[in-house]
């Protein structure tokens, strides 16, 4: 049929999982293809409800249905464009009008659950001028309440030199940053980061610093022992001419490319950098900035960046320039860590375990945690290794990759599982010694203590039926 043959698929979106779809169809792995579109179709994708249209129209991968495609074609054809009414248009001429009731009542039922509106109501933010009320709970990062401004070192003022520090802490129950540790800095001439300069320039002004913070407490206490970390970059220069021109060159390319989820996400950090220095200016434009930055983001989630789909998340977790909302925040959480997005993998893992916005599933949680720290997540490497250990059923040389290189003696949970590790080799002496550095560390931030106390009891124990048995 003349129909068939130039009924075909459009290439204009041009994120990730879009081109890996339409790669998939022209190699005529139609079952990949299909289940790419179907899923970008569900989060209002037009392009992508365009093509699965056209699918079930030719019966590719599915069974051919007439119903099918026209419901999936008008749904494509409400957000507007010349393709999408071009395949609507065609589908619809060849509907016959024996079926057109039913194929009506299929895209009615579609644009319920799959609609601008319904989206609008199921997955995204009510934009709100407002900042987080709260942390991500234990997602790592720590939202200052009080701060003091770092100085600038005089020294790499002159050489002309920026960079950025980095540090981890535990909170203590008034806020105040304990046991710091700079985790990553770098420091380079200002416009070119491959010309690398003492990477220690910036680490003591910014230890001196957070030192003198408090940090948003954690809701629940139990995510307080959860190490948290900070970041402070220091530019001599807000935007140079160069940044100008980057933002300049991603606005065209955004434009050309309307659906590239990796440019959009850029794009909004470019555009929430603007916003951000415009209100410390007093420059009532910021919010018009501030409005296009999530907006950039949200278009980068829908298409598929796991970057901006944890951004969208945190925000709805936090209630961050949006109303809070933790069942859509989950929900695109989920989208990120399926990705394999470990920061957003570790953060699930959290809440599955704790239950918060969810109802609790240690089991699933575990895996999330497992898939984190195959990802390089630290806390999550952390967490899934208390849990292995702990079950005598899992062999310890399994968990060997896991284990962290370089040994932290100021981190709990890395003592923790070393005193697990160290019993469950026998080696009680060492297990004592790493559970007492973990009990003096539990004390001190006033985290809670029996259980620790009780296993501390237990390998002492353990030490004193094995000297019985060596007598």
């Amino acid at each position: 049929m003349y129909f068939a043959v130039w009924l075909s698929l459009v290439s204009i979106s041009a994120n990730a999982d879009f081109q890996s779809a339409m790669s998939a169809y022209e190699q005529q792995d139609y079952a990949t293809a299909f289940q790419e579109f179907k899923r970008l179709s569900e989060l209002g994708d037009a392009p992508s409800q365009r093509n699965l249209a056209v699918m079930y129209f030719k019966g590719q991968h599915v069974a051919p249905s007439a119903v099918e495609a026209y419901a999936w074609a008008s749904l494509s054809n409400q957000a507007g464009g010349e393709e999408n009414a071009r395949i609507f248009h065609a589908i619809a001429k060849n509907l016959s009008d024996a079926v057109k009731p039913q194929a009506e009542q299929r895209f009615q039922a579609l644009q319920a659950q799959f609609g601008t509106a319904a989206l609008q109501q199921r997955l995204m933010p009510i934009v709100e001028q407002r900042q987080a009320d709260c942390s991500v709970e234990a997602s790592g990062d720590a939202v200052p309440r009080e701060i003091s401004p770092p100085r600038y070192p005089i020294g790499a003022a002159m050489d002309n030199v920026e960079g950025f520090a980095c540090v981890s802490f535990y909170l203590s129950k008034s806020g105040f940053p304990k046991n710091l540790k700079v985790i990553e800095s770098d420091a380079f001439l200002a416009g070119n980061r491959e010309s690398k300069q003492q990477k220690s320039t910036f680490e003591k002004v910014t230890l001196e610093a957070i030192r003198k913070w408090t940090f948003l407490p954690a809701a629940d206490e139990t995510l307080r022992e959860n190490k948290r970390s900070y970041c402070l970059d220091y530019k001599l220069e807000k935007f140079s001419r160069k940044e100008v021109a980057q933002i300049q060159k991603d606005v065209k390319l955004a434009a050309e490319e309307d659906q590239n989820a990796k440019v959009l996400f850029r794009l909004s950090n470019h555009y929430k950098e603007i916003a951000s220095h415009l209100k410390d200016n007093g420059k009532e434009e910021y919010v018009d900035y501030e409005k296009d930055a999530n907006t950039l983001k949200l278009r980068s989630a829908v298409y598929g960046n796991a970057d901006a789909q944890y951004s969208v998340a945190s925000d709805l977790l936090t209630g961050n320039q949006c109303t809070k909302d933790e069942q859509k925040g989950i929900i695109w959480l989920t989208f990120a860590a399926q990705q394999g997005h470990a920061q957003s993998q570790y953060l699930l893992a959290n809440h599955l375990m704790s239950g918060e916005s969810v109802k609790p599933q240690p089991e699933k949680a575990m895996q999330w945690y497992k898939l984190a720290a195959e990802n390089g997540h630290n806390a999550a490497r952390m967490m899934y290794l208390t849990y292995a250990l702990e079950q005598e059923s899992v062999d310890v040389s399994t968990l060997e990759t896991l284990l962290p290189k370089d040994f932290d003696p100021t981190d709990m949970q890395q003592l923790e599982v070393a005193a697990l590790l160290a019993a469950r080799k026998d080696d009680y002496a060492e297990a004592l010694r790493r559970q007492t550095q973990v009990l003096e560390i539990a004390e001190e931030l006033e985290f809670e203590t029996e259980q620790r106390k009780l296993r501390l009891q237990r390998y002492q124990q353990m030490q004193q039926r094995t000297s019985l048995l060596q007598q």
